[in-house]
């Protein structure tokens, strides 16, 4: 291995901008999260107008 100069250092591009594959499966996770809410929310919606809750 052999050790940088300044200048060489200051052109090393870290990927700063782009889109990871964590980051890509964060978002995927958060709208599958907003997702299951909106359907269990729809479903007890659902439950109460159609008069089918279960009793405790």
């Amino acid at each position: 291995m052999r050790e940088l100069r300044n200048e060489e250092m200051k052109k090393i591009d870290g990927g700063t901008g782009t889109f990871t594959a964590t980051m890509l499966g964060a978002i995927y996770k958060i709208i599958q999260t907003i997702y299951n809410i909106g359907d269990a929310f729809g479903s007890s919606i659902r439950r109460v107008v159609e008069d089918k809750n279960c009793t405790l």
